[in-house]
């Protein structure tokens, strides 16, 4: 390929756009073999190329797909560490919310989950996992929840 462009004319790559174009390789390879690692049931292995995936560049996708690892490997608090990153990143997600809620479950830690599910209902308030985790949170600290008010009629069929 070097050959061709040398023989055509073809415009020489800077150091700085080959750094940045083998950066994102490896970024690649280490992303989707910890994707394969944690398909084959390799937590830690998926945990170590997530990370060092992430020392290339910050991806959300790629934060969310640590965060599921360190669940798995029973390192909740790791992984709300790196949720509450993502969220920082992306405050209009609702998935992150929602998985920040769902870690808060697994740590019991319900005053943090209620807070989490009231920052997912400000983003959509008729959202029915964060409906229902927010819910949760409430009974576990033993508050009142209260659905908002809807019209009676709109579940009606008019009958004619």
């Amino acid at each position: 390929m070097g050959f061709l462009k040398a023989l055509f004319g073809g415009k020489e790559e800077s150091a700085e756009e080959k750094a940045q174009k083998e950066n994102e390789r490896k970024f690649d390879i280490l992303k989707y073999d910890g994707v394969r690692a944690r398909k084959a049931g390799e937590i830690e292995y998926a945990v170590r190329c997530f990370r060092e995936a992430l020392t290339y560049g910050k991806d959300v996708e790629t934060m969310s797909f640590l965060a599921e690892a360190l669940v798995a490997g029973k390192k909740p608090e790791e992984a709300y560490e790196v949720l509450e990153t993502q969220a920082e990143l992306e405050p209009e997600r609702i998935g992150t919310r929602l998985s920040m809620a769902h870690v808060d479950e697994i740590l019991q830690n319900f005053e943090r989950m209620d807070h989490d599910c009231t920052a997912a209902l400000q983003i959509d308030p008729d959202h029915a996992n964060a409906l229902y985790l927010s819910a949760k949170a409430k009974h576990a600290l033993h508050a009142p929840f209260f659905l908002p008010l809807y019209d009676a009629n709109c579940y009606c069929r008019k009958v004619v």
